[in-house]
């Protein structure tokens, strides 16, 4: 339940001193490089101590992905397994006037109909087409509109396992217009004009067809169904095949379809190209077929765009005989210029058998009588927003990707349902697990928000406002009700304790480091009085009085503290940075590695473990989260894990699936069998002490 909060005067008070006191705030410089957890290569197959489970996986979701993250294409398979690409583009320039730079793209995956997600994979490389030719092999590939560069080399990645990994399978020259998959082996695609054709599941490629009267722009395949169009010298041509590609034949040369010729007048007159262009038949000679789809049997669509003309003219033709008579089925005559996004490149248009579904403002219109008549759909988005990608398994059942995330409908478009970004709390910025089944977590982009789940981390509610807006960045509890937040105000940096679930805070004054008042990274307190706090420029601060004074703990062995977990109110372990200088040609090269250190008198002074060699032997690991109870201690790396049970004398080491990347952030267990691991903003969990892990959904 969301409780009203408001802060005690003395906040105020230390603001108002912080702020006398000319704070200048810094950069945050972490001297930790981002660390991931794989197999290393060469090993037997590691136990999947990862495991995904039906129905509990969500890896991308909420705030975040809505902010930062829209959905570019999708493809389901079924109505409960499905992916879909998410988070291309640019992203936010680093100063004003600065380039903007690329965002990733990132494939996300579905087995319940979009309830839950789970990562599959990311990539710089700015893909924009999706398709799965089976329920085990997929494809995501470069696309006209989504490359920032002029002439983008095509590169494919494809799937073998429904979307669990993926690789990269062709790296070329050139630019493929346009691809087309019958299957994981058999693929099409268009390059220079001509036909290609894969048989190896798009590694290499051969010319299959070229025609001397028609330069092919586009390709399309449904069964032994094979449709390549393009432009002739009387406009739109196309070839057409029955036999999965084994013969080619002419199909269209030059569309003389009647119904068409008053739409071309009207742009003509709309263009101011009168007295050019002259005339329906000049008119189609100046048109190409942008894209061409068989539905099944004798129906088919054919999308006629006309560049030269009016960058936004765009024509549907519709055929139920095979192509002998053709009917015009919808054009963007009379949209007065404001239907954006349908011309140029490849049109938002779904089909399904003689129905069919096109952009609307703020929505989607279906036809389902070869589009005779169109019925207005439910809203999906804004208009600005509203071009999707469109996927349908039924005449009911269908999906929609957008600027504001993936859409469902269950009754062929009336309605739309938004299933990702979900309503779930989205991406963690910090977690704090105080027992078996009670944690808290702070969502990133929700301003001074903390949550509690009292059911392992599977649904969340809110606990607690941080006051006056104080934006979150980490947090410790040790009950149920009592905790420290931290986190800035207007610049400044805060650090408040609460010991009745948030009713009142305490403020607490922070040190000051060599650059001004510290910016916190971590915090672990063992007690409300005692507890260490981990700056962004790897120091360590040591109080023993609730915060009211501060002492920065001496120089660490082996390197620059990082992460600090306690075992008992005097036992800790801190995983440290080392920096080790090497020359290479006669210039110094830095390179790092973690190592871990231990106290036994409350955080005072430091050794290096004796069971940890430095540097570490082959098969050890560079560990960069940590956490402990008892005489149990638990390290997440860069490529495993390793659990102590006799206070770090002895280790175990579990690889996890070569599968799996982690870049773990945080660590903390409530005893020696419940914990939590946070990656990425997702959250793990384990029951038996870290040998198998859970990546928890986050739903409320």
């Amino acid at each position: 339940m969301r409780r009203g909060l408001r802060i005690l005067g003395a906040v105020a008070v230390v603001l108002a001193v912080l702020a006398v006191a000319g704070l200048v705030v810094f950069l945050n410089l972490p001297l930790r490089p981002p660390a991931g957890v794989a197999s290393p290569s060469g090993t037997a197959p590691a136990p999947n101590i990862v495991r995904r489970l039906k129905g509990s996986v969500q890896a991308a979701s909420g705030s975040a992905a809505q902010a930062q993250q829209p959905a570019v294409d999708l493809k389901f398979q079924t109505p409960s397994q499905g992916s879909a690409i998410v988070g291309c583009g640019y992203g936010q320039p680093a100063a004003p006037g600065a380039p903007s730079p690329l965002s990733p793209c990132t494939i996300i995956g579905t087995s319940d109909g979009g309830a839950t997600w789970h990562r599959e994979f990311s990539t710089k490389v700015q893909i924009g087409r999706l398709t799965f030719p089976s329920p085990a092999d997929g494809f995501a590939w470069t696309a006209s509109g989504y490359c920032p560069y002029a002439g983008c080399p095509t590169r494919i990645f494809a799937t073998r396992d429904g979307g669990r990994t993926w690789a990269l399978r062709y790296q070329g020259t050139k630019t493929l217009s346009s691809l087309a998959f019958q299957s994981g082996a058999d693929a099409w695609a268009v390059a220079g004009g001509a036909l290609l054709r894969s048989t190896d599941g798009a590694r290499t490629w051969t010319q299959a067809l070229s025609s001397q009267t028609c330069t092919f722009q586009q390709v399309s395949f449904k069964g032994p169904v094979g449709i390549a169009v393009g432009q002739g010298a009387q406009g739109v041509c196309a070839y057409r095949t029955n036999d999965g590609g084994v013969a080619w034949s002419p199909w269209i040369a030059g569309l003389q379809a009647p119904e068409i010729a008053p739409v071309f007048d009207t742009f003509i007159q709309v263009s101011g190209l009168a007295k050019y262009i002259g005339g329906p038949a000049k008119a189609a000679a100046a048109c190409s077929a942008g894209s061409a789809q068989s539905t099944g049997g004798k129906d088919a669509w054919l999308t006629v765009v006309c560049n030269q003309i009016n960058p936004d003219m765009l024509a549907v033709m519709h055929t139920a005989d095979g192509g002998a008579s053709w009917q015009l089925a919808w054009s963007t005559q009379g949209c007065a210029m404001g239907c954006q996004g349908m011309g140029g490149s490849e049109s938002p248009l779904f089909f399904l058998g003689d129905a069919a579904w096109r952009a609307a403002p703020s929505g989607v219109s279906r036809s389902t009588d070869g589009a005779r008549s169109w019925s207005t759909g439910g809203q999906l988005c804004t208009m600005a927003q509203c071009i999707p990608t469109l996927d349908f398994l039924s005449r009911e059942r269908g999906f929609a990707a957008t600027q504001s995330g993936v859409f469902a409908t269950r009754d062929g478009g009336m309605s739309w349902t938004r299933i990702w970004p979900s309503s779930g709390p989205g991406q963690l910025a910090a977690v704090s697990l105080v027992n078996p089944k009670v944690g808290f977590a702070v969502p990133q982009l929700r301003v001074g928000s903390v949550l509690e789940t009292t059911d392992l981390g599977r649904t969340w509610h809110s606990y607690l406002t941080a006051p006056d807006g104080l934006t979150l960045s980490a947090i410790d509890f040790l009950t149920s009700r009592e905790g420290f937040l931290y986190g800035t105000h207007q610049g400044l940096n805060v650090l408040l304790y609460t010991g009745n679930g948030g009713r009142s805070f305490r403020p607490i004054m922070l040190p000051k480091g060599q650059f001004g008042t510290i910016q916190i990274s971590q915090l672990a307190f063992t007690t409300p009085q005692a507890g260490l706090a981990m700056d962004d420029f790897g120091n360590a601060w040591r109080t023993a009085d609730g915060g009211r004074h501060w002492t920065e703990v001496g120089s660490f062995p082996l390197g620059h503290p990082q992460q600090v977990a306690w075992a008992s109110p005097h036992e800790a372990y801190a995983t440290v940075f080392l920096k080790t200088v090497k020359k290479s040609a006669g210039k110094p090269e830095v390179t790092g590695q973690y190592g871990l250190v231990a106290s036994s008198d409350g955080g005072k002074t430091w050794q290096p473990m004796a069971a940890w060699p430095w540097p570490p032997a082959k098969g050890q690991v560079g560990a960069s989260v940590v956490a402990a109870v008892g005489t149990n201690i638990w390290l997440f790396g860069d490529s495993g894990v390793l659990r102590s049970t006799d206070a770090g004398r002895t280790w175990t080491r579990v690889n996890l699936p070569s599968s799996v990347q982690l870049y773990p952030t945080a660590l903390t267990f409530a005893d020696r069998t419940h914990g939590w691991l946070l990656s990425n903003g997702q959250l793990y969990a384990t029951a038996d002490g870290g040998v198998a892990w859970v990546q928890v959904a986050l739903s409320r």
